[in-house]
């Protein structure tokens, strides 16, 4: 019998959490490749902060690079639902690794957002928060206090219900999209450029 795995409930939790960052960093992707914009609260400025040049690195999408980030931190979650012992702590260590460079990355594009651009994206603050969280929920498996269940088989509930929640808010906000009329955007004024101006072309 293997070692008991510790900790496996906060990992349930960051199976949930990895496939709402994946739903954030996804839709932000798809409404980049589709040239349209996500629907936002009165007062925020995802438009300005979504079509500002920083929005690239090196030419790839940062919500790219987020999706791709989420896609390897809930990856990683997911398998460590079925190790124990040492492969469970190297793989809580990785996902230390995984979400201390994430939530970096995202205090970096805040602080850009904020401070130099002057503007704020709650899609993108939602996505700081989640990551943030997640360096946590790892920082306590690694250090935090040891369960009693023993693993050998993947997580499917917490799976299910993550991947779940995040299918049906992805279908939720294209409906979203297509409801407001964003797909085609070329009337709706930002300043004294269209929006079809200021969306950068691929």
């Amino acid at each position: 019998m293997s070692a008991p795995a510790p900790g496996s409930n906060l990992n349930r939790i960051s199976i949930v959490l990895g496939f709402l960052g994946l739903f954030i960093t996804g839709y932000l992707t798809w409404t980049h490749y589709q040239r349209v914009l996500p629907p936002c609260t009165a007062g925020s400025n995802c438009d300005v902060v979504l079509t500002h040049p920083t929005a690239k690195l090196f030419g790839i999408p940062v919500a790219l690079l987020g999706l791709v980030g989420y896609v390897l931190v809930t990856g990683v979650a997911v398998m460590r639902s079925r190790l124990a012992g040492d492969p469970w702590k190297k793989s809580v260590w990785l996902g230390v690794g995984l979400t201390g460079f994430g939530a970096a990355f995202s205090a970096v594009y805040t602080y850009i957002a904020l401070a130099l651009i002057q503007a704020t994206c709650q899609w993108c603050l939602a996505s700081f928060a989640a990551m943030l969280c997640l360096f946590f929920l790892h920082l306590s498996m690694a250090f935090g206090p040891k369960w009693t269940e023993d693993r050998g088989v993947l997580d499917i509930p917490a799976t299910a219900v993550g991947a779940g929640l995040a299918a049906v808010l992805f279908f939720f906000a294209i409906g979203r999209v297509n409801a407001e009329g964003l797909e085609g955007l070329p009337n709706v004024n930002v300043g004294n450029k269209t929006r079809a101006e200021i969306l950068p072309a691929d």
